[in-house]
């Protein structure tokens, strides 16, 4: 598993990075989990792994762009789909008590 979300991650995006910069442009889309944000219960490797991706994806996104350009990730449950057989509040994100502020 950390081979695949934070290894191949990063050996991939270093790879790609250096010719978006050279033609001006291009996009890196890593996919998160909300795992990553608020831990579940044997899911401990996995969340970290995630929690790489979203640290990663933040801190590359400041080296390259600085604050110019907007960024995102892509997180099932905060797009509003089933997770844990709960959906997405974001109006209730605070008050449900997952440490998650927009």
């Amino acid at each position: 598993m950390i081979d695949l979300n934070v290894t191949a991650l990063m050996r991939l995006t270093y790879t790609a990075l250096p010719g978006f910069l050279k033609r001006g442009g291009g996009a890196i889309i890593n996919i998160a989990s909300v795992v990553g944000i608020v831990p579940e219960f044997l899911n401990g490797v996995y969340g970290g792994t995630k929690a790489f991706v979203l640290a990663f994806s933040r801190s590359l996104h400041k080296e390259i762009c600085g604050e110019e350009y907007p960024s995102s990730s892509s997180s099932s449950r905060f797009n509003g789909y089933r997770f844990l057989g709960q959906r997405w509040d974001s109006a209730s994100a605070t008050s449900a008590g997952n440490g998650y502020e927009r």
